[in-house]
């Protein structure tokens, strides 16, 4: 009822030309002609003088006050807004700048940045790699089907690694160290292995690092002692006639040490000068009275 008469609304008590929100209207403050939703905001006294819900003004209408946009001068930024990535201008007010597209913390590779792929969170540099996904997720441009860094690919991704978990183990390995496994890939274990302090290389090529030792005869497989035998090259002497207990490599003496054959040696030369200086025969096949008939004449001439 318009008591007064004046013809003015009865459901704005503060005369500020807006009814009251309790009556249908927009005045949040019925109370304060100084508060309606043409009022200019002031921001910052703890009054919402133009209704719009913030203590702030929000002069782009983005609908965010001005304490809480990155850019109040501009509807299409605030925080939530969708982002162009790469375009110079931070539409969510999310960060200092917009090359970083996923949110991972490192900026793309084209804009700079360390990122190998910009719509992925989970790849960047230091993310877990997951081998054989064919993703690199911790950009480092390695081979994603070569967990071992060998480089060869894995037997189970198209390669010819047999174990892609060592990189010792891959074809054209050098040496196999006769650990009992396929140390080069060829489908045999260890063919090569030899005693030889260097061990083998497991490529079948006979060479001293196959087993074959250090002298390269590659056929006894031993290893190399630095031993020397002091009868290297001697042979057993040959059957004279004359049985002193020395015949065909054998002494009546009880020679020991490496020195025993030369001693036998020496001693069968000695006998046989004494025999040549007497006229003895050399064959004990000769009867005995023919060595008497040969002395004989000596004695008569003499």
């Amino acid at each position: 009822v318009d008591q007064d008469c004046d013809g003015a609304s009865d459901d704005d008590a503060d005369g500020d030309g807006h009814d009251a929100e309790a009556r249908g209207g927009d005045d949040c403050d019925d109370a304060d002609a100084g508060v309606n939703p043409d009022a200019t905001e002031t921001g910052g006294d703890g009054i919402d003088a133009n209704c719009d819900g913030f203590d702030f003004p929000d002069a782009d209408g983005d609908g965010v006050p001005a304490d809480q946009d990155c850019d109040d001068a501009d509807p299409t930024v605030y925080p939530g807004a969708p982002e162009t990535c790469y375009d110079g201008v931070v539409q969510d007010c999310d960060g200092p700048g917009d090359a970083d597209c996923d949110g991972d913390g490192h900026d793309a590779a084209e804009q700079g940045g360390d990122d190998c792929d910009d719509a992925d969170p989970a790849v960047y540099p230091g993310a877990t790699e997951t081998w054989y996904d064919g993703v690199d997720a911790d950009c480092a441009g390695d081979d994603d089907d070569d967990a071992d860094g060998d480089g060869h690919d894995a037997e189970a991704r198209g390669g010819d690694d047999c174990d892609d978990a060592d990189p010792d183990r891959h074809p054209g390995v050098e040496r196999d160290g006769c650990g009992g496994g396929d140390e080069d890939c060829d489908g045999t274990v260890d063919e090569d292995c030899g005693a030889d302090t260097g061990g083998g290389d497991d490529t079948g090529d006979g060479g001293a690092s196959d087993g074959g030792g250090s002298d390269g005869g590659g056929s006894d497989g031993g290893a190399e002692t630095g031993w020397t035998d002091p009868n290297e090259g001697w042979s057993p002497p040959v059957d004279t006639g004359y049985d002193p207990g020395v015949q065909a490599g054998r002494c009546g003496c009880a020679a020991s040490g490496a020195g025993g054959g030369w001693t036998a040696l020496l001693g069968l030369i000695l006998a046989l000068r004494r025999r040549e200086d007497r006229g003895e025969p050399h064959s004990k096949n000769r009867p005995r009275g023919a060595a008497r008939r040969d002395r004989a004449p000596r004695r008569e001439r003499l």
